[in-house]
């Protein structure tokens, strides 16, 4: 019997062996989902900013909130997400970012936080959505030009990124504003020559309010494309996934936007850049 005992070890371990490798084999077999990655029912919480920018973003509707967050939903369904979102002022976002009160940033981009002293760099996906830094005026200020310009009214948590070097240098005075609809009514009621608003939200927020019908873009002042980002310090997976989730649903991300009337700088500037 003591003879045996090495024999049966060696077959019981040959066919542990045989057991162990057919396991390893099914696992390869089957696709390695987000959920694998980072846990069973993943919640991933985004800081989101507060300001209302429908169409693009407003996630403190109840319901509808923006091309944005349809979009973000639609990857987060696909990948088996779940996104919690948290709104706090602009300038809160960055701080809680790094203090790993939130996984994520939204609506970011690389030009808003070069200036910030951190050792832990944002990464950032590829473009979410497309805005326009768009300048307003009164219609009869449609044409005049930047030294035409006394005022200009910036909405808070708004890099301004567009007016930073003709306010330095043809002395144009800031006017700080608590909202974008503020900033607008700013101009309307002539305590601003212009004001810095992204173009989509701007069109909104006038074809949902009367008094301001007479407000129009100038065409001649401060104009840019701008794009938000996701951005995170430490999902890079997450932003690496998004990026595939663009690729492969080309036409779903441009049903939406056409659903929500989003409108590329290219569409509203193109005959003054030709």
């Amino acid at each position: 019997m003591s003879k045996l005992l090495p024999q049966l070890r060696n077959v019981f371990c040959i066919i542990l062996l045989f057991f162990s490798l057919n396991g390893l084999n099914a696992s390869a077999n089957q696709p390695v989902t987000s959920s694998d990655l980072l846990g069973k029912n993943t919640v991933l919480k985004i800081g989101v900013s507060s300001l209302n920018h429908y169409p693009s973003f407003n996630f403190q509707s109840p319901t509808d909130k923006g091309v944005s967050w349809a979009i973000l939903q639609a990857f987060a369904k696909q990948y088996n997400y779940s996104f919690e979102y948290i709104v706090l002022p602009p300038v809160r976002l960055q701080t809680a970012l790094e203090s790993g009160a939130i996984d994520f940033v939204y609506p970011d981009h690389p030009s808003w936080t070069a200036h910030k002293p951190v050792k832990d760099n944002n990464i950032y996906s590829k473009a979410i959505v497309e805005a326009i830094s768009a300048t307003f005026v009164d219609s009869f200020n449609q044409e005049i030009l930047l030294s035409e310009v006394t005022s200009v009214s910036i909405p808070f948590g708004y890099s301004a990124a567009t007016w930073m070097t003709p306010i330095e240098e043809y002395g144009i005075y800031s006017m700080p504003a608590r909202d974008l609809e503020m900033a607008l009514h700013s101009v309307k009621t002539g305590t601003a020559t212009a004001a810095d608003v992204e173009y989509n939200a701007g069109q909104y927020i006038i074809s949902n309010n009367p008094s301001l019908s007479s407000l129009v873009i100038n065409k001649n002042l401060p104009n840019s494309r701008v794009t938000y980002h996701l951005s995170t310090q430490k999902h890079v997976l997450v932003l690496e996934q998004i990026s595939q989730f663009s690729m492969e649903n080309t036409q779903l991300i441009k049903d939406l936007k056409e659903k929500y009337g989003l409108q590329k700088h290219q569409d509203i500037y193109t005959s003054v850049n030709e």
